[in-house]
């Protein structure tokens, strides 16, 4: 069953995939910076819940970990594209 929010990102897909490029190219700057969805939200100036789904995203693809604290870290070398 699918939730509003994958219904969302379906609707929004290119605009999905330019805010997770801009994520990738702006943690590729800061390797191994720990951060919270919070401070992620406020940094890239997302709205929190928008920025919660892009950070799982990026985790479902190998990118970022989640900690058990809430932060999420880079876990490989983030290329362009």
């Amino acid at each position: 069953m699918a939730t509003e929010d994958s219904q969302d990102d379906r609707r929004d897909g290119s605009t999905r995939d330019v805010l997770l490029a801009q994520l990738r190219a702006e943690l590729r700057h800061v390797p191994g910076i720990a951060l919270t969805t919070q401070q992620a939200s406020r940094l890239f100036n997302l709205p929190a819940d928008t920025c919660e789904r892009l950070i799982a995203s990026l985790a479902q693809q190998g990118v970022v970990e989640i900690r058990p604290d809430g932060r999420f870290v880079t876990v490989r070398f983030i290329t362009a594209g």
